[in-house]
């Protein structure tokens, strides 16, 4: 069991690919995070969802043609390439005065490789659901499992969302997918059109999108982007279970999806590097090589912790102008000992608050799928099949009872 897995290039079913990408073309799913709202202000800075569908569809039924041949051995070496690249354009963007030249030129050398990566990781990820035994067997074909849905990639920069909440209480009431690459300018000034005196909006850059193939930002470093589109993939596979299909159904179903995601996600990227662990030049792993200098007695899970409750508590009072307040004062000292934060609001909460195992959130629906976590012995499996189920909230403390009964 400690033995160092042997990576073996998968050679997908491609009809099977391509019914997948044909049901999540017409699934619900493509629009996960994106239940956009028409608002003619944001009308030509709005992301078209469906364009992109129909640019990259395609791209997921025949990204693996021709390059079955290609070995493990090179791949590993274009993963880790691409990540040092990476670096060096992280590093380069992060400068007052970057050049235009130097980011243009590190950016076509990384696209050459990058459909190499993609396959790459859609390998790891595939091989360490199977590992988890999370393969689907269908009635037709009883003789045979698989790994649904087919694991598909795309690195490249997934939209922005435009979050709004009630200023009077946190809550996540409405979002629109916006193109990326906004200027700073033009973020500011939709925020500003969106705020009023009910309203707290934010623009935020997410890590992924589950569409099919799954969006995932490729500025990251390599483990931060195997979690992201580990998390992804979760959400493909609960589509097809009752809890992912109840995603849109509440925010208390939006909260446990996101969260099992979370934590299923990260055990599968956490499997990856330890069955097939990729070796880095120093601060060359995606990471920009100078970033700001961070004071290390401060504990930022502790802050936003703190905050949070101090928040909900003065929101309750109805103290809103206080609680403002008191997030920006909180904003300010955190980006002075160096955590780079634009903008904590209550739209900030509402959005880092659905994933309930954050510090920036206070459901309880956090520590109970983590109770069931650690009950199911950090099993992948045993836990995605029992979240899977989940069709009503109370299911989730049914289940919780269960598990302490054992």
């Amino acid at each position: 069991m400690n033995q160092k897995t042997e990576l073996q290039q998968w050679k997908p079913n491609w009809p099977l690919v391509g019914l997948v990408a044909l049901l999540f073309f017409v699934l619900p799913l493509a629009s996960v995070l994106g239940s956009s709202l028409t608002d003619s202000k944001l009308e030509k800075n709005k992301y078209e969802l469906w364009s992109w569908e129909i640019k990259h569809l395609p791209n997921a039924l025949i990204s693996n043609i021709g390059k079955s041949n290609s070995s493990i051995h090179e791949n590993r070496k274009a993963v880790v390439e691409y990540f040092r690249l990476t670096s060096l354009l992280r590093t380069e963007m992060a400068k007052p005065l970057p050049e235009e030249l130097i980011l243009k030129n590190l950016g076509d050398e990384r696209e050459k490789i990058e459909d190499s990566v993609e396959i790459f990781l859609q390998v790891l990820i595939h091989n360490a659901v199977k590992e988890a035994d999370l393969t689907t067997q269908f009635p037709l074909l009883k003789n045979t499992s698989f790994v649904w849905p087919p694991v598909a990639i795309e690195l490249e920069t997934p939209p922005l969302v435009l979050v709004r909440s009630d200023r009077n209480k946190i809550t996540r009431k409405g979002d629109t997918l916006l193109k990326p690459g906004l200027s700073e300018e033009t973020i500011i000034s939709i925020e500003n059109e969106t705020d009023s005196d009910e309203t707290a909006s934010l623009v935020v850059q997410i890590g992924g999108l589950a569409t099919y193939p799954s969006s995932v930002l490729n500025l990251r470093t390599y483990s931060t982007i195997l979690e992201i589109a580990a998390h992804e993939w979760i959400h493909h596979y609960l589509a097809f279970h009752p809890l992912g299909q109840k995603y849109w159904d509440s925010q208390r179903f939006r909260e446990i999806n996101e969260t099992t995601a979370n934590i299923a996600g990260r055990a599968i990227a956490d499997l990856i590097q330890r069955k097939n662990p990729l070796t880095f030049p120093k601060n060359m792993d995606g990471r920009a090589s100078v970033e700001k200098e961070r004071v290390t007695s401060i504990n930022v899970s502790d802050e936003f912790r703190n905050l949070r409750a101090k928040v909900d508590e003065l929101l309750n009072k109805g103290q809103i102008s206080e609680a403002e307040s008191l997030m920006l004062k909180t904003q300010d000292f955190l980006n002075a000992n160096g955590f780079n934060i634009r903008k904590i609001n209550q739209a900030y909460f509402a959005f880092y608050g659905t994933y309930t195992d954050l510090p920036q959130s206070s459901s309880p629906i956090g520590p109970k799928i983590k109770e069931i976590w650690e009950l199911t012995g950090r099993n992948i499996r045993v836990f995605l099949t029992t979240m899977r189920t989940i069709s009503s909230v109370n299911d989730l403390d049914e289940i919780l009872a269960t598990f302490r009964e054992k």
